[in-house]
């Protein structure tokens, strides 16, 4: 959606078409919100830990980041 409303696909112009599509687009998680500085003001994260063992690679959820 931010490639389509920033008109070109070009870094800097999808960077700023971002948190005007943000600001309009309820998705699963809700409607996104950006700071200034192109952050988003809220939110959580699951932190995983990814392992190779025995050449399989294993996932642990270590944790859960909320803004």
């Amino acid at each position: 959606l931010a490639i389509e409303k920033a008109g070109v696909y070009g870094g800097a112009k999808i960077r700023e078409a971002l948190g005007e599509v943000g600001k309009e687009y309820a998705g699963v998680s809700g409607t996104i919100t950006f700071d200034e500085k192109g952050d988003r003001v809220s939110g959580t994260y699951e932190v995983w830990k990814v392992d190779l063992v025995e050449g399989e690679y294993s996932w642990e959820r270590i944790g859960l980041i909320s803004l």
